[in-house]
């Protein structure tokens, strides 16, 4: 990630795990693949992190989707916390191949 501007970031499987690191200043940014982010998994910590002053939403910059119609977030999930969420957004995107957009 430092290629890419950003910090490093440390592999924690748990979105919820993920969300503490990020609150306690462990990290500043943790990212969920394409399609493997669900909203049982990232709910909690979406709330946390924005109550945090924190940013979650997809690749793209959009907030995180709830609605019972689709279960997971297929364009990526992205949480940071005292960094320029949407310059992290494109980082990822530049990163995973996706089209640049704006935030």
């Amino acid at each position: 990630t430092r290629a890419m501007g950003l910090p490093d970031v440390v592999d924690i499987e748990s979105t919820t795990l993920r969300g503490v690191a990020l609150l306690t200043g462990r990290v500043r940014l943790f990212t969920s693949r394409l399609g493997t982010a669900h909203a049982w998994d990232t709910g909690a910590a979406d709330l946390a992190v924005r109550e945090a002053h924190g940013s979650y939403t997809t690749f793209r910059g959009d907030h995180l989707s709830y609605e019972r119609s689709r279960s997971a977030h297929d364009e990526g999930a992205i949480a940071t916390r005292d960094l320029d969420h949407g310059k992290a957004c494109e980082a990822i995107r530049e990163y995973y191949g996706l089209p640049p957009e704006a935030v």
